[in-house]
């Protein structure tokens, strides 16, 4: 099975979401998402309250930059318990931090 890699984002950011595609169905068979920041706890912080209690999707702590390849090396650790495949390919933007992590 080939994947392509879709990238959102062209800059690094506070966000980030990648999706892998399964290229002979055209289908998308992984979707990660990294937030480093929560607009509700950056709201209560920047107005220096305490905040709310809600559910919190700020999930990485590291770089932005680390971002993408940490979303792609976990879509293709989840391959194999989610769809039971291994990959053959990756058709990918050449990002060398992402093949360094694979």
């Amino acid at each position: 099975m080939d994947i392509f890699q879709e990238d959102v984002p062209q800059t690094p950011s506070s966000s980030q979401q990648h999706a892998l595609l399964a290229s002979k169905q055209i289908k998308v068979i992984y979707m990660g998402v990294r937030n480093s920041c929560c607009s509700i706890c950056e709201r209560a912080s920047s107005q220096e309250k305490p905040t709310k209690e809600h559910i919190c999707y700020k999930n990485w702590t590291q770089s932005a930059t680390a971002m993408e390849a940490d979303i792609i090396v976990d879509g293709f650790k989840q391959s194999v318990p989610m769809y039971g495949i291994v990959y053959a390919e990756l058709i990918g933007d050449g990002d060398s931090s992402v093949m360094k992590r694979l």
